[in-house]
């Protein structure tokens, strides 16, 4: 299910000193709505589902929860969050993401991030696996060169020697 969005000026009336509590609870209610909803897209969009999470300035138990801070949070909302299975989400908006999506659609850039950063993951992966291929095929022609240039007894020599080697 979507949460609605916020609208930017009522996130940012939470710096004016005027606010009365009323208004600052009920701001920071639909702020908790938007930020379990969007941590929860973060979580969807990398395959894991949560377990639970809460803004990064918990105090590590459950009697001392996180809160909304805007002088704290005012570019990127940090957090904090542990998934129902072991996986490398944390790649992908590992620990914050920007205060922004309180008051803007987000999801298709999180899908878009997600996607590039996987793309480079890949790439780096195939990057290392062509490595390896080339390192394997500059050690044959150095082994072939070798061989070429050996005795009948020096190259079984050579190869008995080599097998064990490996």
């Amino acid at each position: 299910m979507k949460i609605e969005k916020m609208i930017q000026e009522e996130v940012l009336s939470l710096e004016n000193s005027d606010i009365t509590v009323k208004q600052h609870k009920a701001i920071c209610d639909k702020i908790n709505t938007r930020f379990y909803y969007i941590v929860q897209q973060i979580f969807k969009a990398n395959s894991c589902k949560m377990s639970w999470c809460d803004f990064d300035n918990e105090g590590g138990n459950e009697r001392s929860p996180g809160s909304f801070d805007i002088a704290r949070y005012k570019e990127d909302i940090g957090f904090t969050g542990e998934s129902a299975r072991d996986s490398h989400w944390l790649n992908y908006y590992s620990d914050s993401f920007p205060t922004r999506w309180l008051w803007e659609d987000f999801e298709l850039e999180l899908k878009t991030e997600i996607a590039k950063e996987k793309e480079a993951e890949a790439a780096a992966k195939q990057k290392i696996k062509d490595q390896k291929v080339a390192k394997n095929q500059i050690r044959h022609e150095m082994i072939a060169t070798i061989n070429a240039k050996l005795s009948d007894d020096e190259r079984k020599w050579f190869n008995k020697n080599l097998r064990k080697a490996k």
